[in-house]
């Protein structure tokens, strides 16, 4: 009868080095997850600091102009009101497209004398 070789209990796979190594490593992804975490915490606390201070500068923003509003209103000056300036297309005539394609344009607003005398003009 033969007798077997004494192993160590690795059966050849050396799988406590493996799992030594496995462990190693993702001690290493741990430690690096931890610190990138540290950082998304510190820009998250910066960013709620910056949000914070903008909420209050427009807030004051707000208060002081609604004072002078009401500064200005108690001295008796009249409130203007400011017109929306019409737009000059709007203002103008626009010529009709004719279906005859002969290049004489019928204005809209013309009385129909004028269209008259356009025509014979043309």
């Amino acid at each position: 009868m033969k007798t077997k070789p004494l192993t160590t209990g690795q059966n050849g796979h050396k799988a406590a080095e493996n799992l030594i190594a496995k462990a190693a490593t993702l001690q290493r992804l741990a430690d690096s997850a931890r610190k990138h975490l540290k950082l998304v915490k510190a820009e998250h606390k910066q960013a709620r600091k910056a949000f914070k201070q903008a909420k209050k500068a427009a807030k004051r923003a707000r208060r002081e102009a609604s004072a002078a509003a009401k500064k200005s209103r108690s001295k008796g000056s009249a409130r203007t009101n400011r017109q929306k300036p019409t737009a000059a297309r709007a203002r103008r005539a626009k010529p009709a497209k004719s279906r005859l394609n002969d290049g004489t344009a019928i204005f809209l607003e013309q009385k129909p004398a004028q269209v008259a005398e356009s025509v014979a003009t043309a």
